[in-house]
């Protein structure tokens, strides 16, 4: 591309901010979201042993919890226990915590994006980042 270094590295900054926001917005989804619409089973992430950001959030604020213990340690998870730390997340205030992370990251981008000038492709990546933010929540 004959794009200057700061038209690149802004670029750059937009696809990691949109990236970032996306990736949260698929955690939460992990959470909140009906395996239909998402397309993979409800806490898929911690069913892998994977701890996304909700889990790390919910952490954070409920280091008491008993049931932490098996999801620090990574062992094994019945449905029993899934379901229960599952609920535990959704009623603390973890999902919106990381919601207005992915926001955070959102504003971001839109902010670089808004530096560029007029375009498709710019009214393209603004869709775009409304989009990851407001999908199947």
């Amino acid at each position: 591309s004959p794009a200057d270094d700061e038209t690149v590295n802004s670029a750059k900054q937009i696809g990691n901010d949109i990236g970032m926001a996306f990736q949260i917005v698929d955690d939460v989804l992990d959470f909140t979201g009906e395996q239909a619409t998402v397309g993979k089973p409800l806490a898929s992430d911690l069913r892998q042993g994977l701890v996304t950001l909700p889990a790390i959030y919910y952490i954070e604020s409920h280091q008491d919890d008993p049931d932490l213990d098996s999801l620090l340690n990574n062992q094994f998870y019945n449905e029993e226990w899934l379901d229960r730390i599952v609920q535990k997340i959704r009623k603390s205030g973890a999902i919106g915590q990381a919601m207005d992370e992915a926001r955070h990251f959102i504003n971001c981008a839109l902010e670089t994006l808004r530096l560029q000038p007029e375009c498709p492709e710019r009214l393209a990546l603004e869709e775009l980042a409304q989009y990851i933010i407001h999908r199947s929540l």
